[in-house]
């Protein structure tokens, strides 16, 4: 009898160091992730909404014909790429793998071509030439999606 209580003891120890070692593994796990992937989670849909909301910003600029309010949308522009480059910033700065490293490169690449060709579209739109403005931002369609879509992978 006291040797099947002391079985019984033992495997209950042993049942039980199992699984505070699997609740430890549980608690490791999620502090990762609820740590830098959420960061860097967060970082990447914070830029992506950036750049959809600077996108939004320079067709503000196009259908504006008044010096005073291109000036003052400029200002939002000017702040909307400096929170875009803070957020891409704080995303690079995290631990990644070198596949999302190389992805992270890439968008990059991409943001600060659509940044030129966005400064060239300002120059038409601030003339008010307002069609080839349009036609410049359309133009950029295919690289914002790629980015866009890159980021949101």
């Amino acid at each position: 009898m006291r040797a099947a209580l002391a079985i019984v003891a033992l495997g209950s120890v042993a049942v039980a160091v199992f699984v505070y070692d699997r609740m430890n593994v549980v608690n490791n796990q999620s502090t990762y992730i609820a740590g830098p992937v959420m960061s860097r989670m967060d970082a990447l849909a914070a830029a992506n909404m950036g750049t959809s909301d600077h996108r939004i910003i320079e067709y503000q600029h196009i259908v504006t014909t008044d010096p005073a309010n291109m000036r003052g949308i400029e200002t939002a522009i000017t702040d909307q790429r400096a929170s875009v480059a803070e957020d891409l910033d704080r995303y690079s700065q995290s631990e990644v793998s070198a596949e999302a490293s190389a992805a992270y490169r890439q968008v990059r690449e991409e943001w600060k071509t659509y940044l030129a060709r966005s400064d060239a579209m300002l120059e038409l739109s601030r003339a008010n030439q307002n069609e080839e403005a349009s036609a410049a931002l359309l133009e950029t369609d295919i690289l914002f999606d790629q980015f866009s879509k890159r980021m949101a992978d």
